[in-house]
């Protein structure tokens, strides 16, 4: 079993290995480190994001409609960001 991202410019699955490597290509140099985009599919993203605040954790890019679903950037209470889609 493979494990599937989502392009964020079309929304079609890809397999993981194919969107760290996008991700590699587009981070702006070794001198900044690597880094991994880590989205969660939930069912309602604002009361996802009242959930997260509640619990200690921060908005970081405000939910907005796009083609992909509802999308927001948060942190968890560690500061650790992920990304949520409805």
């Amino acid at each position: 079993m493979s494990s599937v991202a989502t392009n964020r410019l079309s929304c079609r699955p890809r397999t993981i290995d194919t969107a760290i490597q996008r991700q590699s290509d587009e981070s702006p140099g070794p001198e900044y480190g690597g880094y991994v985009s880590v989205y969660f599919t939930v069912a309602d993203a604002d009361a996802t994001i009242a959930a997260i605040e509640a619990a200690g954790g921060a908005v970081v890019i405000p939910a907005e409609d796009t083609p992909c679903g509802r999308l927001a950037a948060v942190t968890d209470p560690t500061g650790a960001m992920f990304k949520i889609v409805a």
